[in-house]
């Protein structure tokens, strides 16, 4: 499948010279969900532990261009080690909302464009934590047992 998307390159040295434009999709809020229901508690997590499918997992990275997650930078972790930020602890809690689209180039933001959107325009089935303690359901008092020592 070919693109009809024109390539440049630099007169000098050759090297492509072209922008690359991403958008926040529901790919990447269900990736997002997932590792903040991996991440401990200032937000570090590995990207191996967060049951993300192939297309999850091969597109979280762009969350970094949004500020949403960075890599972290300590030894130990090189490869898979990163981190929520606080901005994106606020766009999940729906404290902010972001642009739907970015452009890169050479993995550099350049320009953010589009409309503002929040973590539920892009999450089916998303909840924040007022809404889950409305759902909630109390637990009875006692334990039920039923027939083993009746």
């Amino acid at each position: 499948m070919t693109r009809n998307k024109k390539i440049s390159h630099c007169p000098t040295c050759g090297a492509k010279t072209n922008s690359h434009k991403h958008s926040l999709s529901g790919v990447l809020a269900r990736g997002f969900k997932k590792v903040l229901n991996t991440a401990d508690v200032i937000g570090r997590f590995e990207m191996i532990s967060c049951d993300l499918t192939h297309s999850e997992r091969q597109n979280l990275v762009k969350l970094q261009y949004w500020g949403l997650i960075e890599k972290r930078r300590d030894a130990r972790h090189r490869g898979g080690g990163w981190r929520v930020t606080v901005k994106g602890l606020a766009f999940a809690e729906g404290m902010t909302q972001l642009d739907k689209s970015v452009k890169t180039y050479r993995g550099k933001v350049v320009e953010f464009s589009g409309p503002k959107v929040s973590i539920m325009d892009l999450a089916d089935g998303w909840k924040y934590r007022p809404e889950y303690a409305r759902d909630a359901r109390p637990f009875l008092d006692e334990p039920v047992q039923s027939g083993l020592f009746a």
